[in-house]
């Protein structure tokens, strides 16, 4: 199902914009310990050019994942 939904990802970073991919990257990094979304985030910076002054998407990237592992140990549904 990962790898499913890191193609899903893949696909749809290109034809949607980043507000409407960001949801479907948290979910993404809150399921599983996302640091591919850190490296597909580099691509798309390089992809549109946007990485030259601040490269949003990777930064963005590394927001979600580094709030998403913070985040987990204290969500109910984490904890056994």
């Amino acid at each position: 199902m990962r790898i499913v939904s890191f193609i899903l990802m893949i696909l749809l970073s290109v034809v949607l914009p980043a507000w409407a991919l960001l949801p479907l990257a948290v979910w993404y990094s809150m399921s599983w310990f996302a640091v591919e979304l850190v490296v597909l985030g580099a691509f798309i910076d390089a992809y549109f050019g946007v990485g030259i002054l601040i490269p949003y998407y990777t930064l963005t990237a590394v927001l979600t994942v580094v709030a998403s592992e913070c985040a987990k140990p204290y969500l109910s549904f984490y904890t056994d």
